[in-house]
């Protein structure tokens, strides 16, 4: 990379997700000059009414964007 740019707010993030949900999940960033940038983040979908510890975390492979 020839711009030695440091994003704390996304490495914040980035880190977050691996620590609450595992190595598989965090922020990727891919960058091509004159083409365009992505930026995937890869987090679980968490199924349920209410935000307590009886909500289910699913891992969901089949729908994998991010590549």
């Amino acid at each position: 990379n020839e711009y030695n740019w440091q994003s704390i707010g996304v490495k914040n993030i980035h880190e977050r997700l691996r620590y609450l949900y595992g190595e598989e999940y965090g922020v990727q960033i891919m960058s091509n000059p004159r083409v365009g940038t992505i930026v995937c983040v890869r987090m679980p979908v968490i199924r349920g009414e209410k935000k307590n510890e009886n909500s289910k975390i699913e891992k969901n492979d089949k729908n994998d964007h991010c590549r």
